[in-house]
């Protein structure tokens, strides 16, 4: 029987029947392909293809506008009036139905929500704003709705989707007359005005949306809700029924539209207007375009009615669709196809049903059933052998086309769970991302940096089918994966497998770029490790890395792959420290797009701005060089790149490193090519291994060794060989010997930044206060939250309001002397000073530790503010204000008149004395808080003082006086009516006390 294979297969016509059109079938379109390609295996040789390409190009390819011609398209919009008069032998007709849900997020709401299209349409044109809206209650008596605003969201892109929903909201004349049927999404939308909350890119990002944001509600296909797991809400019907989404309640309406289909011209119709009391209402047709009579083939003809047939009443065809979440033709429906399209089509004047009938009452004889059969007994048991083997075959080439249109080798991204390893001490933290939301166009946007964020996450691992995987740009042009080619090549590389080869394990699409998913090396590339200087390489270790590329590059060599383009940063370590070779799969993928354009100018220049490509070609043989990049590279190309890394892993220097800071680039590839050039002698190269790298790097393709010869040099060169790991141990306990010794030094230095710190501290707390503080400094924990404690002290001091009148044109210069002078005044008269604002700054004088052991807790008589009696231990306080103020005055007068940008116009001193409240914030860093009515005093004194002279209270003079010391008060003759009496401190003491008659009483706002 297998004998006669070749005959009877040659006897078979080899057919081709192309589609293109909606994404919205195309699961269910490809299913069918394959299936009804099984059925025709003894008949015809058929190749069929599907393109989903969306509704508008499917449309523009079968009129013959707009790439290859197509004998058939797919649509989920109907055609325009000008194409239809353009094209009259042009016929649509429905292939099935899909159904659009209602998909929410209502957290604790157990009960299955229950909608209607009045409260939808309430709901999207912001009616209804919140789920505790009474028409939603009336539709869910037994339910109790959270008091949330409604997330209403929407679809971001143009689709078939949006379309069905808002030919549902049509039948609401409130819609119909303002919005209408429309399929924009957020680009030109018809929706009505802030309304929606969120736009979600394609189902994927619909059902994401749903998922991450509660008290949300969307529409979204059947199929994509039931794979999310997205809850999904019934409909009331106008009959007061409740109806769910499934096969039999779209097929009523489908029975319903049939009715009015059978005497129309056009089988195009919305099932939203054929509700009835028991269909689901939100549910649109997709249809099929084909030529009635103007096909020019007519066997493709013929077999493209037999296949409308088979789809439209093959149980098989029915149970797909259903397997799929789409709903099939109702027979009713079905039959109106059947008589108005299959029946009627034909070709060049021929009935193409009748001879359709023909050939299958043929295929359908007992004695056609048997001729394989008796021509296979008739060959005999010697023949049986070849008939397995044939069945073998079969099976296998049965089992490869179903790979092909399962398309094993695409990944979808939605099935990648990337994550982010975050280390905290000595714990690791998994910081997973929710793909479906991320990839939701709209909410990248709404992201600041959004773009530039899921960029990053690209080059995170990830995990898919338990397997750790990282994502590589495939950066090739023109790559067409529809081509069977270009996919039975990605099949054919998931299975290459090697220990120092990445796995790949298929291609994933995201924004029309391609990313191969292969295994995830987390120790990055061989080059970037080679320049990491922290990392001591031991020879053991480099020859391991050696013998692992050249390893890899032998199983390439020997599964019959050029690698094309070898280099360091394209050798990747994984976590055992093992190197395994990327990009690999570039020069095959070539080879099946165009063998005739130079491999390199396929590869899409991601960097060629910035010049690196010429420093990739570093690597590259000088006859690839010789000839621009023409001549495609080949083994021997491929064993040149090997010697360059060779050099690299043992000198652990970028190759031709001491040229290219002297050479351009370009010139040092001129060398390489006509001069011989070569890497510079290093003498950290062993010369064994200097002896191959000449070998290998020879101007001669016929003197360089194979790699399988560089293998067995390399292997004769170590007969003690140790694993990557085991050496990689022995350089870690080296390196702790010399980490353990930093850290010594480290712990030294901390501790000395640990008292310049308590130094630094000191100064900003009053010294009276150190005892009770500053020997209670501990390091900070950042590890802890800090539990902040306080306590107030009060104090007696003399307390100085100081205040520049500082101009906007200020000279920094000056005002640094002007604080100097601040400084050094304080720490003479022993003062503390608490900054404001730019020149304003109040001066307290506290008891020192000689005049008085400890400050007192403040009484309630003293928190009034009352009269105190004075303590002949406080009067020392006084005296150091009065003489810091007079000298800071002075000094002040002598900074500011040799300055001739007059940006400080004076400054003021108020002095009074009393309690002062000090604060003391016991937290990580020590911090100082000073309050009171004496503070409050002087605030009020400041606005009355006069510049260039220093404003005292009478109680503060007399408390002068009382020191033995005699000053001069100048009357204030301004100031009436007040609580305090003030004088103006001259410059010279004098033995005159100020009379009765001149004291004047300042306002004090308390």
């Amino acid at each position: 029987m297998v004998l006669l294979w070749p005959i009877l297969a040659s006897s078979k016509p080899k057919l081709s029947l192309r589609g293109a059109g909606a994404s919205f079938p195309n699961e269910v379109y490809q299913a069918w392909m394959t299936y009804y390609t099984t059925t025709r295996l003894n008949y015809v040789s058929l190749h069929m293809s599907y393109d989903a390409v969306g509704s508008g190009t499917g449309k523009r390819r079968i009129t013959g506008q707009e790439g290859p011609r197509i004998d058939y398209g797919g649509s989920d919009s109907l055609l325009s009036e000008d194409v239809k008069e353009e094209f009259p032998d042009i016929r649509m007709f429905p292939t099935m139905a899909g159904a659009v849900v209602i998909g929410y997020n209502i957290p604790k709401l157990h009960s299955r929500l229950v909608l209607s299209i009045p409260v939808l349409v309430s709901i999207y044109n912001g009616s209804i704003t919140h789920w505790d809206d009474p028409r939603l209650t009336i539709l869910n008596p037994e339910t109790t709705f959270p008091k949330q605003r409604i997330k209403v969201l929407a679809r971001a892109d143009k689709s078939g989707t949006t379309s069905i929903f808002t030919s549902a909201l049509s039948n609401e004349d409130s819609w119909r007359y303002n919005y209408g049927i429309f399929s924009q999404g957020e680009f030109g939308s018809k929706w009505p005005n802030d309304t929606i909350t969120y736009f979600a890119h394609q189902n994927r990002g619909m059902s994401g949306l749903i998922l991450s944001f509660r008290y949300s509600i969307g529409y979204i296909s059947i199929a994509d809700a039931k794979e999310s797991d997205v809850r999904s809400a019934l409909l009331h019907t106008n009959s007061a029924t409740v109806v769910e989404a499934n096969t039999s309640t779209v097929q009523l309406a489908m029975h319903e539209a049939a009715k009015h289909l059978t005497n129309a011209k056009e089988l195009t119709t919305s099932l939203a207007q054929y509700s009835t009391r028991q269909s689901y209402p939100i549910a649109g047709l997709t249809y099929m375009i084909v030529y009635m009579t103007s096909m020019t083939n007519c066997d493709v003809a013929l077999e493209l009615v037999r296949y409308i047939n088979w789809f439209l009443t093959s149980e098989e065809a029915y149970r797909i669709c259903v397997d799929n979440n789409m709903t099939p033709l109702s027979k009713e429906l079905a039959k109106v196809v059947s008589e108005k399209i299959v029946k009627q089509m034909s070709c060049k004047g021929d009935n193409l049903w009748q001879r359709a009938r023909i050939e299958m009452d043929l295929e359908q004889r007992p004695d056609n059933k048997l001729l394989l059969v008796s021509v296979g007994l008739t060959t005999g048991i010697v023949l049986f052998g070849f008939t397995a083997i044939g069945i073998y075959f079969l099976s296998k080439r049965i089992k490869f086309m179903r790979k092909l249109s399962e398309r094993e080798w695409e990944v979808n991204i939605e099935d990648i769970l990337f994550y982010q390893v975050v280390r905290s001490g000595e714990e690791e933290e998994k910081r997973f991302v929710l793909w479906p939301s991320m990839t939701s166009l709209t909410e990248v946007d709404q992201i600041e940096d959004g773009f530039m964020i899921l960029e990053h996450i690209l080059h995170w691992p990830g995990k898919w089918q338990g397997i750790t995987i990282g994502l590589r740009l495939l950066e090739i042009r023109n790559l067409k994966l529809t081509s069977q080619a270009t996919q039975a090549t990605l099949l054919w590389l998931k299975d290459i497998s090697h220990a120092n080869i990445l796995k790949f394990y298929g291609i994933t699409t995201l924004d029309k770029n391609h990313f191969i998913v292969s295994d995830y090396c987390s120790k990055g590339s061989l080059g970037q490790m080679l320049k990491d200087k922290k990392l001591n390489l031991t020879n053991d270790f480099k020859f391991e890395l050696s013998l692992d590329v050249a390893n890899g590059l032998t199983f390439l060599h020997s599964k019959d792959i050029v690698h094309g383009h070898l280099r360091s940063t394209n050798c990747l370590l994984d976590l055992r420290w093992t190197v395994k070779i990327s990009d690999w799969e570039y020069f095959r993928l070539h080879q099946k797009i165009d063998k005739k354009t130079p491999f390199s100018l396929l590869r899409s220049q991601t960097v060629i701005d910035n010049g690196q490509s010429e420093i990739q070609d570093l690597w590259t043989a000088p006859e690839i060089l010789k000839s621009g990049h023409n001549q495609n590279p080949t083994f021997s190309s491929d064993v040149f790149s090997f010697s360059i890394i060779l050099f690299e892993i043992y000198s652990r220097k970028t190759p031709y490193t001491e040229y290219l800071n002297e050479l351009p680039v370009s010139q040092i590839l001129k060398s390489i090519t006509k001069q011989g050039l070569r890497p510079r002698d290093d003498c950290y190269i062993p010369d064994p291994i200097r002896s191959i790298m000449s070998q290998a790097w020879s101007d001669d393709v016929h003197k360089r060794p194979t790699i399988d010869q560089v293998v067995k040099l390399l292997r004769g060169l170590n007969s003690s060989r140790k694993s990557a790991v085991n050496t990689m141990l022995e350089v870690t306990e080296i390196r702790s010997v010399v980490l353990e010794n930093q850290l010594k030094s480290l712990n030294n230095k901390m501790k000395e930044l640990c008292r310049v710190t308590k130094g630094l501290v000191e100064r900003q707390i009053p010294t009276i206060f150190h005892n009770c503080f500053i020997d209670r400094l501990t390091l900070p924990d950042y590890n802890t939250d800090p539990q902040p404690a306080g306590r107030t002290i009060t104090a007696f001091a003399a307390a100085l309001w100081i205040q520049l009148s500082v101009c906007c044109q200020v000279q920094w210069t000056t005002l640094n002397r002007w604080y100097a002078l601040l400084d050094n005044l304080l720490e003479k008269h022993d003062g503390t000073r608490v900054d404001l604002s730019l020149g304003s700054s109040i001066v307290l004088f506290f008891r020192s530790d000689s005049e008085h052991e400890m400050p007192k807790p403040k009484s309630s008589d003293d928190a009034s503010g009352g009269e105190r009696t004075i303590d002949s231990s406080e009067t020392g306080i006084y005296q150091r204000a009065a003489k810091f103020s007079l000298e800071l005055t002075d000094c002040n007068k002598c900074l500011f008149v040799r300055s001739k940008n007059e940006f400080v116009n004076g400054m003021k001193i108020a002095i009074h004395q009393g309690l002062v409240d000090v604060y003391l914030l016991d937290n990580v860093w020590p911090k100082c808080f000073f309050l009171g009515h004496t503070l409050e005093t002087l605030r009020n004194m400041i606005n009355y003082a006069v510049t260039d002279k220093v404003m005292v209270s009478s109680s503060f003079g007399e408390l002068l006086d009382r020191e033995g010391l005699s000053y001069h008060f100048e009357p204030n003759d301004e100031l009436n009516e007040t609580a305090v009496a003030t004088f103006f401190l001259s410059e010279n003491p004098k033995d005159s006390k100020p009379a009765a008659a001149q004291v004047h009483m300042l306002p004090v706002i308390v």
